[in-house]
């Protein structure tokens, strides 16, 4: 469920809500058994979006723990700015045509963002963590500090690449044009390692620089 306010001149929400009112309450003259704020939803539904809400998609935002993504938790996911669902309602909201939901894993343990379903651009957070992981640019040699990095897609965003922590990567302008134009090709085969294979079949390996205390 959700609400809207309207905040506006008296002289302009009054004559709306009459405008509702008077068809909610001519629909329950009709025969109409729903309580009158159910007809005046419907009658603003039909108003605002003309009888075109099956040709609408909207998106909700719904961050899952991993654990229960994997099926080891019941720990319930949230809908953002409607709260926690079980996975039982989230399994039948699922089902609802003309919705997007757009997947958000979190890490059970510290609440991180490991993975954004299909979007282009990472949250500040994944990017933090990035950053953080690879230290530098990851193109072999390349000293660059990661804060003056992009945040590159090693499988392309345009060929299905995901937006997660395993398929980004710290890397400077000039290697990711290098990635992209340059005839080398690059592999994250495990989070955070990158495999670089140059234009003459030499490969290349990047680990990260283990975390210290």
């Amino acid at each position: 469920m959700a609400t809207m306010y309207v905040y506006g001149p008296a002289e302009t929400v009054r004559p709306i809500f009459d405008v509702l009112d008077q068809c909610a309450r001519g629909a329950k003259a009709a025969g109409a058994k729903t309580r009158l704020g159910m007809l005046r939803l419907d009658a603003l539904a039909g108003i605002t979006l003309g009888g075109q809400l099956q040709n609408r998609v909207t998106e909700f935002r719904v961050t899952i723990p991993a654990s229960s993504l994997a099926g080891m938790s019941a720990a319930p996911g949230e809908a953002h700015g409607y709260g926690p669902l079980t996975n039982d309602v989230l399994a039948k909201l699922a089902d609802g045509e003309n919705i997007f939901w757009r997947r958000i894993v979190t890490d059970p343990m510290t609440g991180a963002v490991l993975d954004v379903g299909p979007r282009r651009r990472h949250t500040a957070a994944i990017g933090e963590f990035i950053r953080t992981r690879d230290r530098r640019c990851v193109f072999p040699g390349c000293a660059r500090p990661a804060e003056s990095c992009q945040i590159d897609h090693t499988d392309d965003y345009a060929r299905g690449g995901r937006t997660s922590v395993t398929n980004l990567g710290a890397l400077c302008m000039h290697h990711n044009l290098i990635k992209l134009e340059g005839g080398w090709t690059l592999e994250q085969p495990t989070p955070g390692c990158f495999v670089w294979t140059s234009p003459t079949g030499a490969t290349f390996t990047v680990k990260p620089e283990p975390l210290t205390a």
